[in-house]
């Protein structure tokens, strides 16, 4: 049986493998709610609260508190946890466009 870690890391390959022929296609750079919409909602969930990965807006963080520790955590996953890193899929931009939705979610959402 397949475990919840494993489809997340398959999901997350899977996204990885295809994301070239995706950004081929594009003519614009995706902003921040496409690129969670296909890298992170499949384990933190639509609203960023729930799923295998855990909350991204609740006021408790296990792995990182600031911003920059968070675009390092991006960028190097949590390999033991099935969060793969995204330092070679995702551009320095990406992933700080990525880290401002978070929080304006987690601001949202108080």
């Amino acid at each position: 049986m397949i475990t919840r870690n494993e489809l997340c890391r398959h999901a997350t390959a899977l996204i990885a493998a295809i994301a070239p022929l995706w950004a081929a296609t594009a003519n614009a750079e995706p902003n921040a709610q496409t690129l969670y919409n296909a890298y992170c909602i499949a384990c933190h969930g639509a609203e960023m609260n729930a799923g295998i990965g855990g909350s991204l807006v609740d006021a408790e963080w296990k792995y990182a508190k600031t911003d920059a520790e968070i675009v390092a955590l991006i960028q190097k996953g949590i390999p033991e946890k099935g969060m793969v890193s995204f330092e070679k899929i995702l551009s320095e931009k990406q992933i700080n466009d990525l880290v401002k939705l978070i929080r304006s979610k987690a601001l949202s959402s108080e």
